[in-house]
């Protein structure tokens, strides 16, 4: 929220590229510049980075359908994050993301279950992909505890481990999320009568490329002028509400 709000974000800065490339949790990799730059520059520069990997990538697929494919795709994957993004800024819709959320699981269970042979590494069951889900979901809940206790203990320490795991696997899921409605689309797109193809390896590589790019991106951005506050660990800017301060105006 301070980020949409453009207020001060409390967050260590080595995390916060994690935040921008995933905080949608259920986005696409190419959403996180837009937060990130506050500019559709960034969103372009993405985008671009996306298409020009994925047509070098994939040679099955001429270069204009590789480019027309994944800009497709990035609409499908970007959408449905986007619209869980608002939906959770907003408390009295809050509800309605949990619905929204399992049809998206359910999406992607699907796919996954029925990935051609090529594919097979990446292909799981239904019942195996319910229950991941869940894993993870209780693994949220039970890390954002751990975080929140963290923090009112004031043990900085546990918090930002705990809130980096947390963000980590935010991540790994948003990219999960992004590759399986991004290669849905573009395998639905590239379908023959006579064949059937799946694009889950140069999409996931995709993904990872753009990833890096953000990651670095993100820090070069954030990391120069945060590494002159030798508190950046407990505080982006100012003194963030429930740290207490001493005569001297530092944090404890």
């Amino acid at each position: 929220m301070g980020l949409v709000s453009q207020t001060c974000c409390l967050a260590c800065t080595p995390v916060l590229p994690l935040l921008f490339s995933f905080g949608l949790a259920a986005g696409s990799t190419v959403a996180a510049p837009l937060v990130l730059g506050e500019s559709l520059g960034w969103l372009l520069a993405a985008v671009i980075l996306k298409c020009v990997v994925f047509l070098l990538l994939e040679r099955r697929l001429s270069r204009p359908r590789a480019v027309w494919f994944m800009l497709i795709a990035n609409v499908l994957s970007t959408t449905p994050g986007a619209l869980l993004f608002v939906v959770l800024l907003i408390p009295p819709l809050t509800p309605a993301a949990i619905p929204f959320v399992l049809i998206m699981a359910g999406m992607i269970r699907r796919r996954l279950s029925r990935l051609p042979e090529q594919e097979k590494p990446f292909r799981i069951s239904e019942r195996a992909a319910t229950l991941s889900f869940f894993a993870v979901l209780v693994i949220f809940i039970l890390l954002a505890a751990w975080t929140e206790g963290a923090m009112d203990k004031s043990e900085f320490a546990k918090y930002w481990i705990g809130k980096f795991i947390l963000l980590a696997l935010v991540a790994s899921s948003g990219m999960i999320v992004s590759a399986v409605l991004e290669e849905a689309m573009i395998a639905s797109l590239a379908r023959t009568k006579d064949q059937e193809f799946s694009f889950f390896t140069s999409v996931i590589r995709t993904n990872y490329i753009t990833l890096i790019a953000i990651l670095l991106v993100g820090a070069v951005h954030t990391l120069p002028e945060r590494m002159k506050n030798r508190h950046f660990l407990r505080y982006a800017s100012g003194h963030p509400a429930g740290l207490q301060t001493p005569a001297g105006g530092h944090p404890q």
